[in-house]
C-alpha cells in the first residue's frame, strides 16, 4: 500500500456515491485551466516564475534556503544542458538521489523537456544496479556520489552505455554543480520553453514497486496521470503548508510530493533520510514550525511505543498523513489523542494507481483510510468468484481511475494480469467498506494465511501484538502444515530497554482474537528485520526464517 500526492484537503468534506455496491468519487463539471495533456513541467515553470522571491525550500542540516528564482534557473540550465546533449523527449532519465536542496533540479528538467523520470535507490549495490539498467535503458543518469562505482560497474557488465551526472562532485565525472555553474545568458534562460506534450498518455514516469515480495515492476505513469495526481490545487493536503517528508523521490509519493509542493504555495524541509531518526525528525519538525508530516506508520508508531511525545508534542505541527502500510484504529486514536492539535489522516492508494484512491476527511473513523478520491471507483470482488461485494464484506480491492498507470514497463504479461476484462485493475489488497462508504484496508492477499481454509489476516494479529507497550514492531509470516496448510508465526522486535515474555503475548492474543488466530507456530524475538533496499521487511526471507525454525 502506498500513497502519493493529490491528497484531498480535510476541509474537503468527500463527494461520492455508490452505485451496484461500486464507490464512485464525483466530479464537478468544470473547465479545467490546462488540458490533460499540458506538460505538467510548464505547471511548474510558470508557478516558479510567478513567485521569484518565494522561499520554497530549506535544508534541515545547514539552514541554507533556496528561493524560487533559485530553482527556476536551476532547472533550466539543467534541461537547456540535456538538449545540449542529445537527451530528448521520450527517453529516460534515471534519478538515484537522497532529499537535498537540488533533488528538484534534475526532476524539473525532465519534465521541462518531456523526459521519462526514472527514480530508484540512491545507495544502490551492483546488482541492484544491473536490475535497474536493464529494465529502464536510460540515456543518462543523475546519481549520488556513493553510487557512481557500483552504477558504471553494472553498466559495463550488462553492455549498457549510459551518461553519467554525479549530484554533487566525483573526479572524472561531469557533476550537477558543474551544470549549474555553466554560463548561460539571461535572454536563454528565459526564453526557455517548454516540450509540447502532444497525447496525454505519453510516459512522464517509471515508478517501481517496492520489491518486498519480488523483484520491482516499472510502473508506466502518462503526463495524464501525473497531471490529475497533482490538481486541482486547492484540494491539495500540503497548500501553504510547511511540509516535512521522509520518503525520498525512489517512491512515487516523494516523487510527486516534490511537484506538489510547487504548485500548493508549500515550503519543503528537506534531509536526508540515511541519518535521520524519531528524535531527530521531530527536532527538525519543531526547529522549522513545520506543520504538514508526511510518514507511514513507523513513525507514530515509534513516537508512541518510545515516549518520545514526553519532550516532543510537535505543536506546529497540523496535520499527520499517514500511509504506506497498515494504520491500526487503536495507534490512530493514541496518536490523536498525544496530539489533539493535529488532525491525523490516513490515505490509500497505489502507484499503479498512480496516486491517491482514498482519503480520510474530518471526523472520518480511526483506522479507514477515509472515502473513495475524485475521479476514482472503488469495489471489493470476491476473490474466487469475482463477483462484487456489498458493505462490510472482505474481498479484493478494484480500481478504476483517471489517473491509472498504462501498464508495467516491458512486462504485457504482468499488465494483462493486473486488469480483468472490464478494465478493473486488481490492487491484490483486501479490504471493505462499511455502510457509510468508509474504506478500510486489510492486508495484502499474498500475505494471507491459509488456515484449515480460514483465511487469516497477519495484519490483525500483528496490530494485538502490538498493543503490548513492550512491543515495537511484529511481522506474521505463514508457515507450511502437513494437515493445517499453514500456521502463523510471530516475529517480535521489543522496544529497547522493556521486556515481555512469548506467554505474555501468547495470551495477549489468545484474549483478543478468535482461536483460528492464535499463534501456533510461536513467537520468535528479533533484534531487527532483515529488509529489502527500499526499508521495507523482506517478508520472503522472514517466510524462509520461519520454515526453518519450524523445521
Amino acid at each position: 500500500m502506498a500513497m502519493s500526492c493529490g491528497e484531498k484537503a480535510d476541509e474537503y468534506m468527500p463527494s461520492f456515491r455508490i452505485e451496484e455496491n461500486v464507490l464512485i468519487g464525483t466530479e464537478e463539471e468544470e473547465e479545467e485551466t490546462h488540458p490533460v495533456c499540458a506538460n505538467v513541467g510548464e505547471l511548474v515553470l510558470n508557478r516558479l516564475s510567478s513567485k521569484p522571491d518565494f522561499v520554497g525550500q530549506i535544508d534541515a542540516s545547514t539552514g541554507q534556503e533556496c528561493t524560487y528564482a533559485e530553482m527556476r534557473e536551476r532547472s533550466v540550465k539543467c534541461a537547456l544542458w540535456l538538449r545540449k546533449h542529445g537527451i530528448r523527449k521520450g527517453d529516460n532519465i534515471g534519478i538515484l538521489t537522497d532529499n537535498h536542496l537540488n533533488t528538484c533540479v534534475p526532476i524539473f528538467a525532465s519534465l521541462y523537456i518531456g523526459g521519462v523520470i526514472c527514480p530508484w535507490d540512491h545507495v544502490v549495490p551492483k546488482l541492484s544496479a544491473r536490475y535497474f539498467l536493464s529494465l529502464m535503458t536510460p540515456k543518462l543518469v543523475f546519481v549520488n556520489e556513493e553510487s557512481v562505482k557500483n552504477l558504471v560497474a553494472a553498466a559495463k557488465e550488462e553492455n549498457i552505455q549510459v551518461k553519467v551526472v554525479v549530484i554533487s562532485s566525483l573526479p572524472g565525472f561531469v557533476s550537477l554543480a558543474d551544470i549549474l555553474e555553466e554560463q548561460v545568458s539571461r535572454a536563454e534562460i528565459d526564453g526557455f520553453r517548454c516540450a509540447k506534450i502532444d497525447n496525454p498518455q505519453d510516459l512522464a514516469m517509471i515508478c517501481c514497486s517496492s520489491g518486498s515480495t519480488g523483484m520491482p515492476k516499472g510502473t508506466e505513469l502518462s503526463y495524464a496521470s501525473l497531471y490529475h495526481c497533482i490538481t486541482p490545487v486547492e484540494e491539495i493536503h500540503t497548500k501553504n503548508e510547511i511540509c516535512v517528508w521522509v520518503p525520498t523521490i525512489r517512491w512515487h509519493y516523494g516523487l510527486t510530493l516534490c511537484i506538489e509542493i510547487i504548485l500548493s504555495n508549500a515550503k519543503w524541509i528537506s534531509f536526508s533520510d540515511d541519518n535521520i531518526n524519531e528524535v531527530t525528525l521531530c527536532k527538525i519538525i519543531e526547529k522549522y514550525e513545520a506543520t504538514w508530516l508526511g510518514t507511514d506508520p513507523s513513525f507514530p508508531k515509534i513516537y508512541v511505543k518510545m515516549n518520545i511525545f514526553q519532550e516532543h508534542l510537535l505543536p506546529s505541527l497540523r496535520k499527520m498523513v499517514v500511509s504506506g502500510a497498515s494504520f491500526t484504529k487503536e495507534l490512530h486514536e493514541t496518536v490523536a489523542k498525544i496530539l489533539p492539535h493535529a488532525q491525523i489522516l490516513q490515505c490509500y492508494g497505489l502507484t499503479d494507481a498512480g496516486g491517491l484512491c482514498a482519503s480520510q476527511a474530518k471526523n472520518s473513523k480511526p483506522g479507514s483510510c477515509g472515502f473513495v478520491s475524485k475521479g476514482t471507483r472503488i469495489k471489493i470482488a470476491d476473490e474466487k468468484t469475482g463477483v462484487t461485494l456489498g458493505p462490510n464484506m472482505r474481498g479484493e480491492i478494484c480500481i478504476k481511475s483517471k489517473f491509472m498507470m498504462n501498464g508495467y514497463y516491458k512486462n504485457p504479461e504482468q499488465t494483462k494480469e493486473a486488469f480483468d476484462s472490464d478494465g478493473w485493475m486488481h490492487t491484490k489488497d483486501i479490504g471493505y467498506y462499511d455502510e457509510n462508504g468508509e474504506i478500510f484496508y486489510v492486508n495484502r492477499i499474498s500475505d494471507i494465511i491459509n488456515y484449515k481454509s480460514i483465511n487469516l489476516s497477519p495484519a490483525e494479529i500483528e496490530g494485538v501484538l502490538e498493543l503490548h507497550p513492550s512491543v515495537l514492531k511484529a511481522v506474521v509470516v505463514p508457515v507450511p502444515h502437513e494437515t493445517d496448510e499453514e500456521h502463523p508465526l510471530a516475529f517480535v522486535q521489543k522496544v529497547p530497554g522493556k521486556e515481555v515474555t512469548k506467554e505474555e503475548l501468547h495470551d495477549l492474543v489468545d484474549e483478543n482474537l478468535p482461536w483460528y488466530c492464535h499463534l501456533q507456530a510461536g513467537i520468535h524475538f528479533v533484534d531487527d528485520f532483515p529488509r529489502v533496499s527500499t526499508g521495507k521487511v523482506d517478508k520472503k526471507k522472514l517466510k524462509l526464517l520461519a520454515k526453518s525454525y519450524v523445521n
